[in-house]
């Protein structure tokens, strides 16, 4: 993973807690990219099963990589971020991999030709639900930005974040536990329109994430109307209507799994 001078260098963190399932593709996905100027972080949170012993064994491909206990899973993609010199970052979550080996090169190419204050890149991921359905997420921006203003509707696994935007706001907020990465995309859309990269499908996404449970998204949104007040950001009717779903599905979660 040696640098060129002619495009940018990329830095892929992956966060890890008891990931011994899934990992070894994971790494595997980063590791056989086409595209040389990477570097990959791995920042671990202390896991007691077999990962650990995983990334030792690929240790010549991870540019570095630590295991020690963190405040949940923002506070460990700070540490990435501190520790990392990309001038884009990707976060790859480690049940998830890159969808094929030339997706980095075609995102880097594609980042030569944007707008220079450009703060995010994204481009579409599939997602594979717990049922077994597959579906594709990630839209062009002129038709998800309104959406925008009530919830989430960027994939995070497609998302690339310029170094320039994380430290502009110290990277996540940590007092947040789902939406944190929200935030940063509302704060950086105040500055410049995020650029969709419609030919790039950038990642295999495994569904039943903490963010996308039904039994969570009561929390979600509260966490999302509250970046809208930090913002001065009015309330929707769309808002609304999500949350009395999600009230609906907390109370169902408590009788039985209602699911992703």
């Amino acid at each position: 993973m040696n640098n060129s001078k002619n495009y940018p260098l990329i830095t892929i963190i992956t966060v890890v807690l008891n990931g011994e399932k899934t990992l070894i593709k994971t790494i595997k996905s980063v590791i056989n990219q086409t595209y040389n100027n990477i570097e990959y972080i791995i920042i671990d949170g202390g896991s007691t099963d077999g990962t650990l012993g995983i990334i030792e064994k690929y240790d010549d491909f991870i540019s570095y990589w630590v295991t020690e206990s963190d405040d949940g899973l923002y506070d460990a993609m700070n540490k990435g971020i501190n520790i990392g010199k990309g001038d884009w970052f990707y976060f790859l979550n480690s049940d998830d991999k890159i969808h094929s080996d030339d997706v980095i090169g075609k995102i880097a190419n594609r980042l030569q030709s944007i707008p220079s204050n450009t703060l995010i890149v994204y481009g579409s991921t599939l997602l594979n639900r717990l049922s077994g359905k597959q579906i594709i997420i990630g839209k062009p921006w002129d038709f998800i930005c309104s959406l925008m203003r009530t919830e989430m509707c960027l994939p995070h696994q497609g998302t690339f974040h310029s170094k320039y935007l994380l430290s502009m706001f110290d990277g996540f907020d940590t007092s947040f536990k789902i939406a944190a990465d929200y935030k940063l995309i509302m704060q950086s859309i105040e500055i410049a329109p995020p650029v969709f990269v419609d030919d790039v499908l950038v990642a295999d996404q495994l569904g039943g994430g903490v963010s996308a449970l039904r039994k969570n998204r009561l929390k979600s949104l509260s966490e999302c109307r509250r970046i809208h007040k930090e913002l001065d950001l009015p309330i929707t009717m769309r808002w609304i209507w999500l949350y009395t779903k999600g009230v609906v599905w907390m109370v169902l979660s408590r009788f039985y799994d209602v699911g992703a």
